[in-house]
């Protein structure tokens, strides 16, 4: 089977969210104003634990991979999750029938970095891991920022005005549920993009400028 480009995919996945979304408002009239529809993205601080054994930072990074690492040994590990946060007002227009009032989406990068506690504040060491793990912090908030008006743009164009609910909190849990579809293939491709970033920082030729910085490791 041919796969398809990451561009096809989310295409395909937009045409079958907007297939369930006319299913959803079939028999609900329009709106008389328009919903507010807005996507910000956050700048959350990052999170630093400094004082993790090299066994704890293995155990983080098994299933992603690694960061800075020297021999055998992780030295540093940027950890990130997306964290879409959704904000809805819903009122109910008429018997069965929801109207949404307003959606305000907030995405952020949700960066954690871990570095090895062998190495304390002040230390060359310390600074040349923190310095490389930051630059991950901004691939992650790069990528993310990178798909923040394509996000904002599919949610303006694929939410309904009104969809069939007989309840606020029906309406809600429904247009949260077509938020997540809707996001869904633009946080992937968000992962996709900062995972090339991480690539080439973690690149060799990128550890070697790391490690020449400090005498000793």
């Amino acid at each position: 089977m041919r796969a398809l480009s990451p561009i096809a995919a989310l295409g395909s996945l937009a045409v079958a969210g907007l297939l369930s979304i006319a299913a959803a408002r079939a028999g609900c009239d329009e709106p008389a104003a328009p919903a507010a529809v807005a996507l910000n993205v956050d700048e959350r601080p990052t999170v630093y634990r400094l004082a993790e054994s090299g066994a704890a930072l293995a155990v983080r990074a098994r299933a992603t991979g690694t960061a800075i690492g020297h021999g055998d040994r992780l030295l540093g590990y940027t950890v990130n999750r997306y964290e879409p946060a959704i904000a809805l007002e819903t009122a109910i227009a008429a018997p069965g029938c929801a109207v949404l009032r307003s959606a305000i989406v907030t995405v952020a990068a949700a960066t954690e970095v871990l570095a090895d506690r062998r190495f304390g504040p002040g230390t060359c060491q310390q600074a040349a891991i923190l310095d490389h793990e930051n630059q991950h912090v901004a691939v992650f908030r790069e990528a993310i920022a990178q798909y923040a008006p394509a996000m904002a743009a599919a949610l303006r164009r694929a939410l309904p005005a009104s969809l069939v609910a007989s309840t606020r909190s029906d309406a809600d849990a429904a247009y949260a549920r077509q938020i997540g579809e809707v996001l869904a293939p633009w946080l992937d491709a968000a992962r996709a993009r900062a995972a090339d970033g991480n690539r080439r920082l973690d690149a060799p030729e990128s550890y070697a400028r790391t490690f020449r910085r400090c005498a000793s490791w």
